[in-house]
């Protein structure tokens, strides 16, 4: 199960995209209760995603990210590029 989603967009957004953006990727991870959405602005988009979301997760919230606790996905929508991590519980 997620429990949180962290969502890493281009240029930046609002939270009303970082929120349709999770409606059209994972529909059903609005309907569960507690599941903490945490938007990031990315002004200059990284080479590897990875890093830089582990790097900022590390820095900010002290989460430390391995390939065995969360889930990844990109993409891009609206313009811009799209980095989803899940962490699990």
């Amino acid at each position: 199960m997620i429990k949180e989603v962290h969502v890493f967009i281009e240029r930046g957004g609002d939270d009303r995209l970082m929120r349709e953006i999770v409606q059209a990727l994972h529909p059903e991870f609005l309907q569960q209760p507690g599941l903490r959405l945490v938007r990031h602005d990315v002004p200059d988009w990284p080479g590897e995603p990875f890093t830089m979301a582990a790097i900022q997760l590390r820095l900010q919230g002290n989460i430390v990210l391995t390939t065995g606790n969360c889930l990844v996905q990109d993409g891009s929508a609206y313009g811009k590029r799209l980095y989803l991590v899940m962490l699990k519980n």
